[in-house]
């Protein structure tokens, strides 16, 4: 009784979350083991064909109604800005990639400031039906070497068999989680050893003990707790899966062993209450609805649900559950018309009900490209017009007021497609997973004009269109040495990810190389303020983040290189772009999207400070072209100048080509 309770109802629940999907692995692996385990004595093979479409019947036609609801109502209620990604994430799910395509934008730069999709959760049913199409086969496999050599039984070839996957599986989990923890967390080899540790359970303890009761009541209970400790001990900050999933896996393991022992104080009572029991029964499209409500109501309704609304969520899934239990789980899963049938016409039912997600996913996708494609040839083609005011000449502090009234109407680029208008010349810049220094030049060869190196973050990065723009005229000549999320400083940074900031100390030594070997007649770099680093001593954090600039420098310094760091960019509390968008929707004041000032710099840039302290070093502040003196704005001379909350878009940036070139020669002319 226990084993049913946790297969249905914790993952109903909890699924997709820490420790729920644990549990619910584990269970799925012994259930499922257990059952071939049981075929195989039974008849002396596995039906593998006929299990896939057991499973397809069971699973996938609940999970694509709910699909093809979900992809209907981010037509109608989700702004259009998110289409792509959410469509993109629909359309995986539908095919059961769903982790793999997370996992993947979970390590992309570009992807980091993805929102979450009403499809998000269907990850951890995406690892689940990749179990249940490779499990068999593997068993198969280990029957047929058992079968070649008569002196090992089966039952030990798959013992031994299971056991080395499910080991390789947890060691390589354990390394990727150090290593590169969000990818870990949703990729399948990081996860398959859970389902192999309730395999093997199901191979030598596919039954519980018939006796023993204070024994086995005692280890449910343990088990329980053990459970629920990790489910209230971890947090967002746990490494995960890693070594913190095997107290979880193993709370489940006692639990399954237990069975469902019958003394008086035994949690199977507990477990057989009719709540549980109902909670249970539809807890499989309670876990499909669930997410996908709760999502969708932000953008239905309100994004700041209030208890009220979620309970009725709660309801509304509940309703919506015990309908998909009755009238879709329940008759295509036993009625004759697809179980007594071969098992090709179910994949052909399943193969259809994918085609139609998939078809509207397309289409969407599509149509938003088309428009993207469209609106941004629209905006090439005002950029190279060259208009008064435009961008960041509206603020211009010599040429005031600054106002064209032409810029008043679409923004450049538009509020849907900023996030895409990032960073060029991807050879050019080392990702949050590369130590490998990308050098690019840019600019006249044979001239005695400045040789400058640009070197930083990501916030460097968002500043290369405007170093390209001087470098293309022929003033500048550039060397780029840029890495997303790796600041130009001594300190080290601080990351749940140890591969990333041993990545970033790597490439910093690199860089420190590079630029010695090199003559540059200035150094021009800058950094997110607000990036966090590794306590190294006793002086305050903020005091540490400037002597880190000042170390890092120091050498470049000492060898008459100027640095020039440009001050920080304002950043946003939420993303401008997507405000943008909704009051472009919404027909409201696009004013609601800026922020004030004292907020957008609300920590303590210390590049201001690092310069003081390091000789030959200036500060080049552009923050005048973003902000007046009370608000730093979402939308400027017609540009639309954020891509998210603390980078700026390509066409901004090129547009501050000027006012850079001009406050960079000053400060070279002054020394």
């Amino acid at each position: 009784m226990s084993i049913v309770v946790i297969y249905h109802f914790w993952p109903g629940i909890i699924r997709g979350g820490y420790v729920g999907v644990d549990v619910f692995f584990v269970v799925s692996g012994f259930l499922i083991t257990a059952h071939l385990v049981r075929e195989l004595d039974t008849t002396g093979g596995i039906r593998v064909v006929q299990f896939w479409a057991r499973r397809a019947r069971r699973l996938l036609p609940a999970s694509l109604v709910v699909l093809a609801f979900t992809a209907v109502a981010v037509l109608l209620v989700v702004p259009r800005n998110l289409w792509q990604q959410f469509f993109s994430e629909i359309a995986a799910s539908s095919l059961y990639v769903q982790n793999w395509l997370l996992a993947t934008n979970s390590v992309d730069y570009l992807a980091a400031d993805n929102l979450p999709s009403p499809a998000q959760h269907f990850w951890s049913l995406s690892v689940e039906e990749q179990f249940y199409l490779v499990w068999p086969v593997l068993l198969m496999l280990a029957i047929l070497i058992a079968r070649r050599r008569p002196s090992l039984s089966q039952r030990s070839v798959i013992l031994a068999a299971v056991g080395a996957l499910s080991i390789a599986s947890l060691a390589y989990g354990i390394f990727a989680t150090a290593s590169q923890p969000s990818l870990a967390y949703f990729v399948t080899p990081a996860r398959a050893w859970e389902f192999g540790a309730g395999a093997l359970l199901a191979v030598v303890a596919a039954s519980p003990a018939p006796d023993r009761f204070s024994l086995r009541t005692s280890v449910s209970w343990l088990g329980f707790g053990v459970i629920a400790a990790s489910a209230l001990m971890y947090t967002g900050a746990t490494p995960f899966p890693g070594t913190a999933a095997l107290l979880p896996v193993a709370g489940t393991l006692m639990v399954i062993w237990a069975g469902a022992p019958d003394a008086s104080w035994s949690p199977t009572r507990l477990m057989r209450m009719r709540p549980v029991q109902f909670l249970g029964d539809i807890s499989y499209s309670v876990y499909l609805w669930h997410w996908a409500l709760l999502v969708l109501a932000q953008y239905a309704i309100r994004p700041d649900l209030g208890l009220t609304l979620k309970l009725a969520i709660v309801a509304m899934t509940i309703g919506l559950a015990i309908v998909t239990k009755r009238y879709v789980e329940d008759p295509i899963r036993s009625q004759r018309i697809l179980s007594a049938r071969r098992p090709r016409w179910t994949f052909a039912a399943v193969a259809g009900g994918m085609a139609v997600v998939l078809a509207i996913s397309i289409v969407a996708w599509s149509d938003v490209q088309r428009q993207n494609d469209t609106a941004l040839e629209a905006a090439a083609q005002l950029a190279a017009s060259n208009p008064e005011c435009f961008g960041a000449a509206a603020m211009d502090p010599d040429n005031q007021p600054c106002v064209n009234d032409a810029l008043k109407g679409p923004s450049v680029p538009s509020a849907d497609n900023a996030a895409d208008d990032g960073p060029v010349y991807p050879d050019c810049w080392s990702r949050n997973q590369d130590r490998e220094l990308r050098m690019c030049s840019f600019g006249p060869v044979d001239s005695d004009v400045p040789r400058i190196a640009l070197v930083g973050d990501s916030h460097g990065l968002a500043l290369l269109p405007a170093v390209l723009e001087i470098a293309k005229s022929g003033r500048w000549r550039v060397d780029t040495y840029l890495k997303a999320g790796c600041p130009w400083s001594a300190l080290p940074r601080q990351s749940s990810d140890e591969g990333f900031a041993e990545d970033c100390d790597a490439w910093r030594s690199s860089l420190n190389d590079a630029l010695l070997s090199n003559s540059y007649d200035a150094v021009l770099t800058t950094s997110f303020s607000r990036t966090s680093y590794v306590p190294t001593g006793k002086l305050p954090l903020d005091e540490q983040k400037v002597e880190g600039f000042r170390a890092a420098w120091s050498e470049i310094s000492s060898r008459g290189t100027p640095i020039l760091a440009v001050l920080d960019v304002p950043t946003f509390e939420n993303d401008p772009a997507r405000c943008l968008s909704q009051a472009i929707n919404d027909d409201t004041d696009e004013a609601a999207c800026d922020i004030p000032r004292e907020t957008a710099f609300g920590l303590p840039d210390p590049l201001r400070d690092a310069v003081k302290r390091v000789p030959n070093a200036d500060a080049i502040d552009l923050t005048d072209l973003m902000c007046n003196e009370t608000v730093c704005l979402a939308r400027i001379g017609g540009v639309t100048v954020f891509r998210d909350k603390d980078h700026i878009t390509a066409t901004f940036s090129r547009t501050l080509a000027p006012y850079l070139y001009r406050r960079v020669s000053i400060a070279l002319e002054g020394r």
